[in-house]
């Protein structure tokens, strides 16, 4: 896997899963003159609307993912809901900066109790 350390205008960023803040980051790449792929179930959302690159499918569909990875010089996920094993495997395929440390924090129920 190489990472990506600067994208350039012109690259793809790629989204993965959808929040309420999604179409505000994907308009916001598009501005800076970047392709932005999505990857989601819903292909009825804003999102996927405005999307150069469309993937429609369940979030486990692992060769579907895949293909979207490649196509990607970078995934992002807006969503914390996503397995992090789907994050440690698009991993495979392209960069993910936000890696799935944090989600592996997120979701575990024991540390999240202990820290509220």
């Amino acid at each position: 896997m190489a990472k990506a350390n600067v994208l350039y205008p012109g690259q793809t960023i790629g989204i993965l899963g959808e929040g309420p803040s999604t179409p505000v980051l994907l308009m916001t790449a598009k501005r800076m003159g970047f392709n932005v792929g999505m990857y989601s179930s819903n292909e009825d959302s804003k999102a996927m609307q405005l999307a150069d690159y469309k993937y429609i499918g369940p979030i486990d569909d692992k060769q579907t993912l895949k293909m979207f990875a490649e196509r990607c010089d970078v995934v992002m996920y807006d969503n914390d809901f996503i397995d992090s094993d789907i994050i440690r495997y698009i991993s495979e395929f392209t960069s993910v900066p936000q890696s799935d440390g944090l989600l592996d924090i997120i979701q575990d129920r024991l540390i999240e109790r202990s820290f509220f």
